[in-house]
């Protein structure tokens, strides 16, 4: 398993597509099958319909560099995109803007922490998914409706510190309060 920086290249109108990944070979598979599958959330991605449209064998896969490091990988990224401008990715690389942003685990429903982490990099290795710190990144920076990923919220601690709640109708659902009546009959009641 390699893990590193890559580049995508369309053979036929040069269409670059830069990306990272713990496990470089599983994520070119994963660009051709989001590619195909029309319930994927990067089907519509520009590098998706790259694929498509062209056919993968017009696309060259290409490893820039191995890194296992994720908070370097995260950098070479970025220094990647800005130096060779991918014109078939939907955005910015997302990465840890400082070590100083800390990133809190909380639990749904309650709200409570269940762990702080130093960065969006060192939260992602308490992750075993190959895109952890792309979710946990578009989570604390409010990309995600919800914050909701890997069955938490992530936040940054100075959000939770100032008083963050989520903004998403899946946790109402969650939320229940239990009360009495009059009678005594217990009343469920959702908030």
């Amino acid at each position: 398993m390699k893990s590193g920086i890559y580049r995508i290249i369309n053979t036929k109108n040069r269409g670059l597509y830069i990306g990272k990944s713990i496990d470089i070979k599983k994520r070119w598979a994963h660009h051709i099958y989001s590619s195909k599958n029309p319930n994927s959330n990067a089907y519509n991605s520009s590098i998706s319909k790259s694929l498509r449209e062209y056919g993968v064998e017009t696309h060259r896969f290409e490893i820039i560099v191995e890194e296992e490091n994720l908070t370097k990988m995260a950098r070479l990224e970025n220094y990647y995109y800005y130096a060779l401008n991918p014109t078939l990715n939907n955005q910015e690389p997302l990465i840890d803007t400082g070590e100083a942003k800390a990133v809190i685990k909380v639990a749904p429903i309650t709200y409570e922490i269940i762990a702080e982490y130093s960065s969006i990099t060192s939260a992602a290795n308490s992750i075993d998914h190959d895109r952890a710190s792309f979710f946990i990144s578009r989570s604390c920076n409010n990309h995600v409706d919800s914050g909701f990923v890997f069955n938490h919220y992530w936040v940054f601690k100075k959000d939770y510190i100032q008083g963050w709640k989520p903004n998403d109708r899946y946790n109402r659902e969650l939320q229940w309060i239990e009360n009495l009546d009059n009678s005594g009959e217990r009343i469920i009641r959702y908030e």
